[in-house]
């Protein structure tokens, strides 16, 4: 039996296929938003960071911001597609879905090298700029480092790469701690004899990890459930006879 294409438009799915992709789009919907967010806040910190960085370190949470934008458009476009039963959409969904789960597994594995590169490239270039941090009296100072230092030490209440007693070593010259260290006593994390005590490599790495470990975790679930469901519901659609076209 065959019928015109406009004339199938509107004949829906089993009321279970159809029911179930529309919890799956929202569910998808709010993973992508999830992973997006968390990919947001990692680029922040690096932007503020950036004399510690290279732009390449940002390119896992660029791509997964993308594939989280992307997936809002295509998602009206399937349950569009999913409510009408309109055979062009849902072929359209697939491909734009199945390029957004390419997306996210490549922006999760260069989001899973960032943290290689964190642990070994930004502790050597904090350390390398610590030693051109400028001290009065001293000419071999280095002002971009000393700017960069001095607000990352303020913005995350830490002090030095692994401690505050890194500057001892790393500037002896300074004979004591840069004033970005300084804090009130009864301040969060400020320790009793007035400085941040915890090194900022140590709190960065803890929270762009967990960062990274979200962002790229929520995008690999996703898409392997994603993944899981378009092969399951192209494979129901293609079986029934509620998407038909003329032979």
């Amino acid at each position: 039996m065959t019928c015109q294409l406009m004339d199938c438009i509107g004949t829906p799915l089993p009321n279970f296929s159809q029911n179930l992709g529309f919890v799956l789009i929202g569910l998808f919907s709010i993973g992508a938003l999830a992973s997006s967010t968390f990919a947001s806040i990692i680029l922040i910190n690096v932007v503020k960071l950036d004399y510690f960085y290279s732009h390449q370190t940002s390119i896992g949470a660029i791509i997964l911001v993308t594939a989280g934008c992307l997936f809002m458009f295509v998602s009206l476009l399937g349950y569009c597609g999913l409510k009408k039963m309109t055979i062009w959409m849902i072929k359209a969904y697939a491909t734009l879905l199945f390029l957004i789960i390419t997306l996210q597994l490549a922006g999760s594995i260069c989001s899973f090298a960032f943290k290689e590169y964190f642990s070994t490239v930004v502790l050597a270039k904090m350390n390398a700029a610590a030693k051109n941090y400028f001290v009065h009296g001293v000419d071999n100072g280095d002002l971009r480092a000393t700017v960069a230092w001095d607000e990352m030490q303020i913005n995350y209440h830490c002090c030095g790469t692994s401690s505050y007693l890194d500057w001892s070593t790393l500037r002896p010259e300074m004979k004591g701690y840069p004033d970005s260290c300084k804090c009130k006593v009864n301040e969060k994390d400020c320790g009793d004899d007035g400085f941040y005590h915890e090194g900022c490599y140590t709190i960065l790495r803890s929270f762009l990890t967990t960062m990274v470990n979200a962002a790229a975790c929520f995008s690999l679930i996703t898409a392997v459930i994603q993944f899981i469901w378009l092969n399951f519901f192209m494979n129901e659609a293609q079986g029934t006879e509620y998407i038909r076209i003329n032979d």
